[in-house]
This record gives C-alpha cells, structure tokens and sequence, in this order.
C-alpha cells in the first residue's frame, strides 16, 4: 500500500500488492472524515488460486492474507499418512507448502513377516522410484496388485499380486524394507476377498433368505451394497461362496420391464437360462443358483440368500 496525504471529504483507493487480488464484491476505498479518522471498508486482499495437488478436489475458495486453505482428496483417493492438509496465504501471495498427498488406496504400513517367503506373487520389480509413485503403481495395475514392498534405501519397489506378509529372499537383510497392504484388501469382520471376473471384492454370502428389499437394507445397513452380478465368468467365481439354493444379485427390471439394470442404473445385457427371462411384471429381480452359470429371475418378494460386496 502506498502513502498519501488525503483531504477531508476525499477518497482513497486500497490497492492489493503483486501477486493478490481483490475479493469480488467489495469496495476498496475510504473517506477521510472531519475528525480525523475513516469510514470503513471490508475490503481484503486474497492469494490466487491455490496450487493444486495430484487428486484434490478443485475449489476455487478467496484465501485471504494469513487464512488457510485446506485440501480435500477426491472421493475415490485416500489421504496418505498423516501429513497436514492446510497451506496459509502469504503477504507477497505465495502459499506455505506442505507435503499432502492423495492416493488410490488407504496404505497402511504393516508388520513384516520374515519367515513367511513368497516369490512367486510378485509381479513389478522396479529401482529409484519414491514411495508415492510405488503406490500409485499398484494403485493403477487393475486390481492386481493388492501390496508391496517398498526399501527406503534402495528406493526399490516391488508389487505383489497377493496379501500375504512374504518377502523377496535377497531383500531379509534390508532393514528399511516396508510391507504395505491396502484396507480394502483386507475385509471386514465376516467378508472374504475374492476375485469376481479380474477384480476383487469383499463379499460377505447369506444363508438367511430375505425378499429383494429386505437384502439390499441389510447389505446397507453394513455399509454394503448387494453384489452385482452381470457376466457368467462372475458367477462361476463367486459359485464357491453360494449357499445351496437361490440367491439375489444387484440387478432388476421393476422401473421398465424388460430393461434389466443395475441397482445404480446401469444397464446390463445378461446371460439367461432356457426360457428366463420370464414372469413379465410378477418377476423383476435377478437371481443366480449355486449349481448353474447363468442369470435367471423370480418375483422379488420371494426369499432367496443374498450376498453383500464392498470394493
């Protein structure tokens, strides 16, 4: 800001310094009044738009001088450890800096079983690479990788298709070798993770038998959605964890019949048994049975087993 004399009943202008901007909607100037003082003004100056980081969510938020901005990772990514998420708005209208970093998976370091030896899962062995990037290599390998080694030494990375705790015999000695599994691998209390057509799920399979409403409640009620089966490779994986008889997949035709979809809206084009689909509008839900790969429906007030997933 710069210094003038101001007579009374004049004008002066705030002006905000290189690199900050005025907040839309204010009014920048003030009158020198008869006393001596001003009249007042909520004029402030603001950063620019803040630097933005890999999978943050993009705000465009005025971060007045010496105020924070927090990062927000986008819904699908995870915050990494436990760095700060907040950056403060300098006078000059630089921001502080801070390591934050959003990732596909919650990573979580785990303990190193060094007994436990399993070479033949790991499928990327790769030298000089950060931490970060080992992750978002697994991250981006399709479900493939479910962890990884990782040496702080030799910044070695290497993925495994697989949970175990096992290490890669020449890597024992390393004291800065790191196991990292991903949560999402390994369920929750009463669901098995398992591999449905190339991507694994944590699936938890009913003996109960419920109407088609009553299982995706449940299934809710867990944080769980009911398991969408569209493909006949789907079922043949998931066979092993049916209960004897019939069982409710994610998918119905009651809004438009004939239109078969998914319980989000996605439509789908299945593989049915001789003669199904059938019923017209007395039979809207999709069902599988334990012994046969493929689609079949049913009323869905009928009580069949049902399986819940998380991803």
């Amino acid at each position: 800001m710069t210094t003038s004399e101001v007579e009374i009943g004049q004008n002066y202008a705030y002006n905000c310094q290189a690199g900050l901007y005025a907040k839309a909607g204010q009014t920048p100037t003030v009158t020198c009044l008869p006393d001596g003082n001003w009249t007042s003004t909520t004029f402030t100056c603001a950063c620019k738009t803040h630097p933005m980081k890999y999978g943050t969510i993009l705000e465009m938020a005025d971060v007045e001088v010496g105020q924070n901005y927090t990062y927000k990772c986008q819904s699908n990514l995870f915050e990494k450890g436990d760095l700060d998420p907040t950056i403060t708005c300098l006078e000059n209208g630089s921001w502080t800096s801070t390591n934050f970093q959003c990732v596909k998976q919650n990573w979580k370091q785990d303990t190193i079983n060094y007994n436990n030896i399993h070479t033949s899962d790991l499928i990327s062995n790769v030298f000089g690479i950060d931490l970060l990037e080992c992750m978002r290599q697994c991250d981006d390998s399709q479900k493939t990788c479910l962890s990884f080694f990782y040496d702080n030494h030799t910044s070695q990375c290497l993925l495994s298709s697989s949970f175990r705790r096992g290490l890669p015999q020449h890597l024992q000695s390393s004291e800065g070798l790191v196991y990292y599994t991903a949560p999402s691998t390994l369920c929750d209390m009463g669901y098995v993770n398992v591999s449905l057509g190339g991507s694994y799920f944590c699936i938890k399979s009913y003996s109960e038998s419920t109407t088609f409403n009553e299982a995706m409640q449940q299934c809710e009620s867990e944080k769980a959605k009911l398991l969408v089966i569209t493909t006949i490779d789907q079922i043949a994986d998931v066979k092993p964890h049916l209960h004897a008889g019939w069982t409710y997949v994610g998918i119905s035709d009651e809004t438009t019949e004939g239109t078969w979809v998914t319980w989000d809206g996605k439509v789908v084009n299945l593989t049915w048994g001789t003669g199904e689909p059938n019923g017209g509008t007395s039979e809207n839900c999709g069902i599988i049975h334990y012994e046969y790969i493929t689609f079949y429906n049913s009323p869905c007030t009928w009580k069949n087993h049902f399986v819940c997933s998380k991803p």
